[in-house]
Parts: structure tokens; C-alpha cells; sequence
């Protein structure tokens, strides 16, 4: 049961965020707490036809081998006839494979899946293991008000990994969800005759093939979102306090979720609804800032325009100045957008952590009683 509002709880957030990032203020600190949030993935962010070449090509060569002179032969027996027309798929898939094989195009396709399956899957892993490490890094930014990478890198080496081997798991999940659903999805499409020639499309036709396979997809990834939820803002927290592996620290968990399941729903209620409002003031604030950025922008690329491009004809000078003040403008510029969403990523791991103190189970990694001071 909760101690505390959760109006409260709000307010107790606001304040943490504002004792984080503007008491005082600092732009080492942002910087920092920014590349924290980013590698946790805290950072807000809150046909008709033939489908195969050449087989209209190859059914009008056929068509055209059935035709002796200037005499055409008599319509067969149906069984005869059912034999010429399987015989007739079989050879126009045959040239279709044939040609496809020709024109290297299974090749050239099977080349760049392989190559991108060898890049994709490591730097996922790679990035999948930087995220474990740096919730952990990401709670003690947030717990003990420390812009910190080096030294809780270290400490939390045990639990990082942990977390890691967990989140192999459920990204092989969301793979196999993926996978048995688009493969339930084009089963359909095949048994509904997708791929034949002349298939009248239709809304009736695309929720028969499409709707369950797309529901189970949205269902299993909304499950693993939830699960993914729970372990980044509650289990990281209690496996940071209890030095405990994730098995451990998910008992754990579960013990205090089934006690207070109203107050967790009414948690994920809210953070929805701030998740909302946080949207329309980034997109408000973006905007703003967009907007300054490209008056700046004006002013530092517009003067040197006028003096070297237009009135000297100088435009090799002013290309070089434009590409000497080009790049770190944009990189500066970018960094500035992206620090928009810090205060609202401290806000949110400030609200999930008071939260959890107020269920009054035996953690308070932030405590309610007193305003936060600086460590």
C-alpha cells in the first residue's frame, strides 16, 4: 500500500529533476547524464499479377509451342488436360527460377542478407549489452546525483550481465513472435491465393489473412514491452540495492507486484498520460528550439554569404568557411535537440524510483520523507 499521493509523488519528481540538472547548473553534467540515458534507452522518444520475372514471358512462349503450323489441336480430355496444366505451372516456374537464377538476382540478394545478418546481429548484442550495463549506471545518476560512468561500469560488471543474458532472451522472443506471425501471415496469403494471377483485394479478404497474425504480434509485443517496462524501472533497482542476479531480484519483484497490483496499474496509467503531455512539450519546446537554431544558422551562414559568394565572388572561400562551421554547427546543434528530452528522462526514473519507496516493501532507492539534497 502507498505511503505517499501519487500527486505527491509527481511533485517529489519535479524537484529531483530540477535538483539533478539545474542545482546548478552544468553542461558537463547534461552531456554526461545525456550519453547515460541514451545507452540505457532511457533517452524519451516516448498487388495484382505474377509475382516472379519472366513468367509472362514464359506462358506466352508456351502458348505459342502449343500452335503446330496454321492447325491447332483439339481440346483434350479433362485428365489429359489437368496433366498439361500442372505440367505448364511446372515449366513456367522453372524458366521464372531459371531466370531469376540468370540474372543473379538470388545472388546478389542472398549476399546482402547474409552480409547484413553478420553486421546487424553483433552490433545488436553489442548494443544490447551496453543497455544492461547502463540502467545500472542510469539508476545511480539518478539515486545518488552522480554524472559517474567509470566507476559504476565496474561495480554493477555482475548484475550488467545478469540483466544482459535476460534481455537475449526476450529479444530472441520478440524475434520468435515476429517470425511466427509473419510466417502465419504469408501462409495465409498463399492459402487465400495471393499470389495467383487475377486476385481481387478487398478489405473482408485482408482481416481473413491479416487480422489474427497481426493481433497475436501486437499482443506478444505489448506483453514483452510491459515485462521490459517492469525490469528497467522496478528489478534493476531492487537487483542494484540487493546485489541480487535477475532470477532473484524477479521473485523479488513479483512478491511486491502481487501486493500492490492496483497501485502498478494505476503507475502505468500515469505514465502513459505524462508519457503524452512529455510528447506535446518536446514537440512544443523542439519546435522552439528548431526555430532559434535556424535563425542562427541564418546569421552564421547568411553573412558570409552576402561578403563572399555574392559581393566578392569569392565561393571557394565561402564554401570552405561554410564546411569549417557546417559541421560543428550541426553536431552542436543536434546535441542541443537531444538534450531537449533529458529533463524528461530524469523525470520519469525519478517517478518509477519514488515510486517504488512509497509501496512500503523494504526499498527506497529515493527517500520520501525529506526533500533530496545534493550528495
Amino acid at each position: 500500500m502507498r505511503s505517499v499521493k501519487m500527486v505527491d509523488i509527481i511533485a517529489k519528481s519535479f524537484n529531483r529533476t530540477g535538483l539533478i540538472l539545474f542545482q546548478p547548473f552544468s553542461v558537463k553534467k547534461w552531456i554526461i547524464l545525456l550519453f547515460i540515458a541514451f545507452l540505457a534507452g532511457s533517452l524519451f522518444n516516448f498487388n495484382g499479377g505474377s509475382n516472379y520475372p519472366g513468367v509472362n514471358s514464359g506462358k506466352s512462349t508456351i502458348q505459342e509451342d502449343t500452335v503446330s503450323g496454321d492447325a491447332v489441336t483439339k481440346p483434350p480430355e479433362s485428365k489429359l488436360a489437368e496433366k498439361e496444366a500442372v505440367a505448364s505451372k511446372a515449366e513456367i516456374f522453372s524458366e521464372a527460377v531459371e531466370a531469376i537464377a540468370e540474372s543473379k538476382v538470388i545472388s546478389y540478394w542472398a549476399w546482402l542478407v547474409a552480409a547484413g545478418i553478420l553486421l546487424v546481429i553483433p552490433l545488436i548484442i553489442l548494443i544490447t549489452w551496453l543497455r544492461a550495463r547502463f540502467l545500472f549506471i542510469w539508476y545511480n545518476a539518478i539515486v545518488n546525483n552522480a554524472a559517474i560512468i567509470v566507476e559504476p561500469f565496474g561495480r554493477f560488471k555482475v548484475l550488467g550481465n545478469s540483466l544482459f543474458k535476460l534481455f537475449l532472451i526476450i529479444i530472441g522472443l520478440g524475434v520468435l513472435t515476429l517470425g511466427i506471425s509473419l510466417s502465419w501471415g504469408y501462409l495465409s496469403a498463399l492459402s487465400s491465393g495471393v499470389f495467383e494471377e487475377g486476385f481481387n483485394w478487398s478489405i473482408s479478404s485482408v482481416f481473413n489473412m491479416w487480422l489474427m497474425p497481426a493481433l497475436i504480434l501486437i499482443a506478444s509485443l505489448v506483453l514483452l514491452g510491459i515485462f521490459n517496462f517492469f525490469v528497467e524501472h522496478f528489478v534493476v533497482p531492487i537487483m542494484a540495492i540487493d546485489q541480487d542476479k535477475f532470477p532473484a531480484a524477479g521473485v523479488k519483484f513479483w512478491a511486491i507486484f502481487k501486493g500492490n497490483i492496483k497501485d502498478f496499474i494505476l503507475c502505468i496509467l500515469l505514465f502513459i498520460g505524462l508519457g503524452i503531455a512529455g510528447t506535446i512539450a518536446l514537440f512544443i519546446v523542439g519546435i522552439a528550439m528548431l526555430i532559434t537554431l535556424l535563425l542562427i544558422a541564418a546569421i552564421l551562414f547568411g553573412i558570409p554569404f552576402l561578403i563572399f559568394f555574392v559581393l566578392l565572388k569569392l565561393k571557394v572561400v565561402f564554401f570552405i568557411l561554410a564546411g569549417l562551421a557546417g559541421i560543428p554547427f550541426v553536431l552542436m546543434a543536434f546535441l542541443i535537440l537531444a538534450m531537449v528530452s533529458l529533463p524528461v528522462s530524469v523525470f520519469f526514473r525519478s517517478f518509477s524510483l519514488y515510486f517504488l519507496s512509497s509501496l512500503n516493501c523494504g526499498y527506497t532507492p529515493l527517500a520520501l520523507e525529506s526533500p533530496a539534497t545534493p550528495e
